[in-house]
């Protein structure tokens, strides 16, 4: 079983604690936010939560396997690299820090300390992104100067918007 501590339960925080709480080898031992109201919205829709804080040291004194922290970029640097001096593996939210300094500064110190950092990157295993590196890598569209790409939310919004731009079309021309 592997024991995680939650820092941020923002937006995506509550979407990363949704995943570690629901999986059948994690244990969410403790969660951790500055806005109690946060906190307890969390505990009510998750009753296995073991304990909660608005102190981050507290998730720092917890015999955890794993730190996640999804809080504002800019505490990103500062956190991990309290987790780490702690002997923790820490798993970030992107961005991973907000200097390349800093970024090489944690990697060291989990080199030193002996545990694993983390980035999430979300859809790096997507199906969708798979294949399109995949025809980026073949070569067979030539040299690329310029990639963009758009996600959007929702397969079933993207049918509704379609099936609505086809009806207008046909109204326009009656």
């Amino acid at each position: 079983m592997v024991k995680v501590g939650i820092v941020g339960l923002g937006y995506w925080g509550s979407n990363l604690l949704r995943n570690f709480y629901n999986h059948q080898n994690v244990s969410c031992e403790i969660v951790c936010d500055l806005d109690e109201e946060k906190i307890k919205k969390q505990l009510n829709q998750y009753p296995k939560i073991k304990k909660w804080t608005k102190d981050f040291r507290d998730i720092l004194r917890e015999d955890l396997d794993l730190v996640v922290i999804a809080t504002p970029p800019e505490t990103h640097y500062e956190l991990a690299k309290l987790a780490i001096e702690q002997g923790k593996n820490v798993l970030v939210e992107k961005p991973f820090t907000t200097s390349i300094k800093d970024a090489e500064e944690l990697i060291e110190l989990s080199k030193k300390k002996k545990v694993k950092i983390f980035v999430d990157h979300t859809f790096v295993f997507n199906p969708c992104v798979r294949k399109i590196s995949e025809i980026l890598k073949s070569g067979e569209l030539g040299e690329i100067i310029y990639f963009d790409s758009e996600r959007v939310r929702g397969i079933q919004k993207l049918i509704m918007s379609l099936q609505n731009l086809r009806l207008s079309k046909v109204k326009m021309f009656l």
